[in-house]
């Protein structure tokens, strides 16, 4: 995927936000512009600390209750389509950071 960044390609791992930052500056992209999508607890703290909105789909090991700090909660990607779950956000904008 052009612009991806892994985290084999930062120095810290998650919960820092250095491999989201990376991926933003290749992308070109300002962080309102972008959405993460996480499946644990590090990851939606990495991404709120480089200024994502985050969509968490807990993996199946995590504990639900860990993932308050997500701006949207799936329990399954099939939740809601890609659409709705950008719809969802974008409804609860006045409510983000």
């Amino acid at each position: 995927m052009r612009g991806a960044a892994t985290g084999a390609e930062v120095d810290a791992h998650k919960p820092d936000s250095a491999v989201y930052l990376l991926t933003l500056q290749r992308l070109g992209l300002p962080a309102q512009e972008a959405v993460a999508l996480e499946d644990t607890a590090h990851g939606v703290a990495a991404a709120h600390a480089a200024w994502l909105h985050c969509v968490a789909v807990p993996n199946p090991h995590a504990d639900h209750a860990r993932f308050t700090a997500a701006d949207l909660l799936l329990t399954s990607a099939a939740d809601l389509s890609l659409d709705a779950a950008m719809a969802a956000l974008a409804g609860r904008a006045g409510r983000l950071r």
